[in-house]
């Protein structure tokens, strides 16, 4: 008969593991999580900050081929409440042969009226969807091609929160992160943007706009005053306070083709507020000073 001298599991301790080993196990898989955790944040943020800044830096260099193309005007910048606005930058407000290819509408829809104006990009049903035609339909749509570039990685990502649907679901205008400066058409007392040569190198064409408020959303330009968003590099800050630092920053894009992220603080000096008083702790840069590149353009005196 031939003697089996395999050990059972559960007859020496060898294989079997006990309470403390389980608990220590337990104990271990915390720490980690709570080491690890912290880690994969700050991994995906810059991740999603370097795709910010290229996305500014596509917006840029569309904008410099379509101003070579058109005798150096820029892009309209989109200023007026969708649909009654002219065609922009970011998207066409009545239909052309390109939103015909994708779009049975004939203006832009907004992103605050029927079904799925909540619904995050990605959701076939999203308000988000039914704009993105008339992306294409746009002054830069045909140049940049994929919508995803007028999309900051982080916004999308928010959006998905709970504490973010109600604000995404008001804004307007859901293609695009980015607002234009309306300093390029004078506060809209223009039609037809400046050339673009009329501005200077370090001169801000645009940013990520300030979520504080979907009313910023309301097309795709804005003033200064109404801000720049805090989702980068910040602590969490609370939606929907408009003036209060939260050590965040968001992006900017200028006129010599450069992007980058600019600290709230540093955005909000140039900016000012709505009814122009001092934010607090905040020294501010007058509008014509030579220092402040938010308040631009070719207008008498403003130099």
């Amino acid at each position: 008969m031939k003697t089996n001298n395999v050990t059972p599991r559960n007859s020496g301790g060898h294989g079997a593991f006990t309470l403390v080993e389980l608990l220590w196990s337990l104990a271990m898989t915390v720490v980690l999580s709570g080491v690890l955790s912290p880690m994969l944040t700050r991994g995906r943020n810059v991740s999603q900050s370097a795709v910010d800044l290229d996305n500014g830096r596509r917006m840029m260099a569309a904008t410099a081929l379509y101003a070579s193309q058109n005798e150096d005007v820029l892009p309209y910048p989109g200023w007026g409440s969708i649909p009654a606005g002219l065609p922009g930058w970011a998207y066409t407000t009545t239909a052309n042969e390109i939103t015909r290819q994708y779009s049975s509408f004939g203006t832009m829809p907004d992103g605050i009226s029927g079904p799925g104006r909540d619904k995050p990009p990605g959701d076939p049903d999203s308000a988000y969807q039914r704009q993105v035609p008339f992306f294409r339909g746009g002054q830069l749509g045909p140049i940049i091609l994929n919508p995803k570039y007028l999309m900051c990685p982080k916004d999308v990502a928010e959006v998905t929160s709970l504490g973010m649907r109600a604000i995404w679901g008001g804004r307007m205008c859901k293609v695009t992160s980015y607002v234009w400066n309306v300093g390029i058409i004078e506060e809209g007392q223009r039609t037809i943007p400046h050339p673009m040569t009329a501005f200077r190198p370090g001169d801000i064409l645009g940013w990520e706009v300030s979520e504080a408020d979907p009313f910023f959303m309301n097309d795709s330009a804005n003033q200064p005053y109404e801000g720049l968003t805090q989702r980068h590099g910040g602590i969490a800050f609370q939606r929907g306070v408009t003036y209060q630092d939260w050590s965040g920053s968001g992006l900017v894009f200028r006129m010599d083709g450069s992007a980058s992220h600019m600290s709230w603080r540093s955005f909000v000096a140039m900016a000012g507020s709505s009814g122009g008083a001092e934010i607090k702790g905040i020294k501010t840069i007058p509008r014509r000073d030579p220092d402040n590149y938010l308040y631009i353009g070719p207008q008498k005196g403003r130099y």
